[in-house]
């Protein structure tokens, strides 16, 4: 089944970097060796891009602790996906538990008007992130800024995508820049770190707090608005994946068009559906929850106030126009994207509300068509590229209402697509 965020760990719809922690044993070993200080903050750039089109730059600040078993990286990028020149904060706040397990925070925006975004617990060890440079192969004399530095590289298949990493160590071995590639399936992304301006020494504990909204913000309550209706969403299905609602996420046409041009080159692949539907939902929305395949069936990942009602977010959770991650913003310019979880879904013929006490309800399956036929043969892809940096995507809209709106090629139509899939109601 399709996987809503790339990367539980750290994805770019939620907006963590693409930065995840390459495993010890993956790195070679080499005929030179580096570690990197134990403790220190640094200034830090950050530079990232996805799938070609969507990219991150921001500036900021960096701590590390590595006897504590703790970093963080905080900073102001621009994100310009849906307009030029749109900033936002973004906090990330990776620890080891007692147990030695990762716990990992990502909060957009600042103050109370942040995001909290923990990652699901994955199970995985607490890996600090420079951890195997000690291991990898050395590769050659670099620069950064003007200034020499040793290159080290190592790589991680992983279970689900593979990774290449370098970091050029420069004196007294402070890392001056590190870089990730990543490929899953057909998705890439790639991430540069560059840290200058060290401060060596304990970056002390409050650098290491949790943010406000983490602490005392999460998850965000529901929306005030009580009302209940009948929306239309789409999802992106591969196509042995059941026709279901439950424990996933979807979107409007603009929401669903924010995943689908950043990640067209796979949400086209020959045998993916994109299926409409129509399902009651109570207003009072609250905070979007990721819902993903966990190897056996989907869920949706958070605590239980979270899951009792619909979550929706605008857009890919940042760069919209909409407060708190358009939670309860109508998300005009970039969509709304939604969460379905089984905890919230109401008995057959029951209406959504708090009086019901479920969310929504009575899903009915309107029409599934080839992603392969939208995408590429009613040209919607090359629509998204000519609109990417000025949303709303109207262009790219009409190209799916008029998909959906008959199955005639002449008018823009697509063929319905029979689905392997059990269609679940």
């Amino acid at each position: 089944a399709r996987r809503d965020e790339l990367d539980a760990g750290h994805s770019f719809a939620g907006a963590p970097l693409l930065v995840a922690l390459p495993r010890p044993a993956g790195a070679r070993t080499g005929r030179g060796r580096a570690e990197v200080p134990a403790k220190w903050s640094a200034d830090l750039d950050v530079h990232t891009l996805y799938a070609g089109s969507a990219s991150k730059q921001g500036r900021g600040v960096f701590h590390y602790d590595r006897p504590g078993r703790r970093s963080r990286m905080s900073f102001k990028f621009a994100f310009s996906y849906f307009r030029p020149n749109h900033t936002a904060w973004q906090d990330q706040l990776d620890v080891a538990l007692p147990s030695g397990l990762l716990s990992s925070n990502t909060t957009i925006g600042l103050g109370a008007a942040g995001v909290c975004e923990p990652d699901p617990p994955s199970g995985e060890s607490f890996h600090d992130m420079f951890s195997w440079i000690g291991g990898a192969t050395p590769a050659g004399r670099g620069e950064v800024s003007g200034e020499p530095c040793d290159i080290f590289r190592t790589s991680d298949p992983g279970r689900h995508s593979g990774s290449n990493y370098s970091v050029c160590v420069g004196t007294e071995g402070l890392p001056l820049e590190f870089n990730r590639s990543r490929h899953f399936g057909g998705f890439s992304g790639e991430t540069r770190l560059r840290f200058s301006r060290f401060r060596l020494g304990s970056p002390g504990d409050d650098a290491f707090r949790r943010s406000e909204a983490c602490e005392e913000h999460f998850p965000r309550p529901p929306c005030a608005d009580r009302g209940v209706s009948t929306i239309d969403v789409y999802r992106v299905y591969e196509s042995a994946e059941p026709l279901a609602l439950e424990d996933r996420n979807a979107g409007d046409t603009l929401g669903d068009l924010a995943f689908i041009c950043i990640r067209g080159a796979v949400a086209g692949e020959a045998d993916n559906l994109v299926a409409h539907w129509k399902v009651n939902v109570s207003h009072a929305f609250g905070q979007y929850a990721r819902c993903n395949f966990n190897g056996t069936r989907n869920s949706c990942i958070g605590p239980k106030a979270q899951l009792t009602s619909v979550g929706r977010r605008g857009g890919v959770g940042f760069g919209g126009m909409g407060d708190v991650a358009g939670q309860c913003s109508p998300n005009l310019d970039v969509g709304s994207q939604f969460s379905f979880p089984t905890e919230a879904r109401c008995p057959p013929g029951v209406t959504p509300g708090a009086s019901s006490g479920c969310a929504w309800g009575d899903a009915v399956h309107v029409r599934t068509v080839r992603a392969a036929c939208l995408l590429n043969e009613r040209g919607l892809m090359a629509a998204c590229a000519r609109e990417v940096g000025h949303a709303p995507f109207s262009e790219a809209a009409r190209i799916w209402a008029a998909a959906f709106a008959s199955d005639d090629p002449a008018r823009g139509g697509c063929p319905e697509a029979p689905a392997s899939g059990a269609i679940v109601i």
